[in-house]
This record gives C-alpha cells, structure tokens and sequence, in this order.
C-alpha cells in the first residue's frame, strides 16, 4: 500500500504502509461493518474482485496479486458479485433489444 501526496503518474514516489498497519484499518472497517475478523488473505480476494469489478484486465490483476498462473488469479481469487452479474445482464439488453428499453413497463419494475 502506498501514501503519497502526488499521483504515481506525477512521477513523485509514495511511502509505502507498513502491513500491520494496514490490516489494523482494515480490521477496523470490517468490524464496523458487521464483517467480523478478516485476514491478509481476504483482502487479497477482495482486491482482485474490485479490480474486477472495475474493468482491470486479468492480466493486471495477476501483476498486482504477483500470481504466476493466471487460472490462480480469476478463477481462485476474483469472486462474482451479484450486482456485477445484473449490470452485464442489462447492458447486454440495450446492445441486443435497443428499442425494448424504450417500451412501457421496461424500467425496473418490470423485472420482477
């Protein structure tokens, strides 16, 4: 994890946090948010998913994880999100039925 003031583009280099450190915050959050005790290990699952979710490439994410096998990085540590699934779903929808989204009934209430 790193801290810095300046962006990694800006070519100013950050300091990085001590690990400990780092798993007290997270601890910390997920205790707040009713998640009991995480691990190293979860947060390394939680980042490849998010990563995921934000349109990292598999490829990425592996380097950042430092998996030598990409089967280990998507099939092991990148997880499904349902509200990721339903996104897909509907963008798949406008691409393949454009005008259906123009029809009554079509919004969010029609999907049960």
């Amino acid at each position: 994890m790193m801290c810095g003031q300046n962006s990694a583009s800006s070519g100013s280099y950050a300091v990085p946090y001590r690990e400990q450190f780092v798993l007290k915050v997270l601890q910390q959050a997920a205790q707040r948010a009713g998640l009991g005790h995480v691990t190293w290990h979860d947060f390394r699952h939680a980042v490849s998913t998010r990563l995921h979710q934000l349109h990292a490439t598999g490829k990425t994410i592996q380097g950042i994880l430092g998996h030598a096998r990409m089967e280990t990085t998507m099939n092991i540590y990148t997880h499904s999100i349902a509200e990721s699934e339903v996104e897909a779903i509907d963008h798949l929808e406008r691409e393949l039925f454009p005008s259906c989204s123009q029809l009554p009934g079509s919004g969010e209430e029609a999907k049960g």
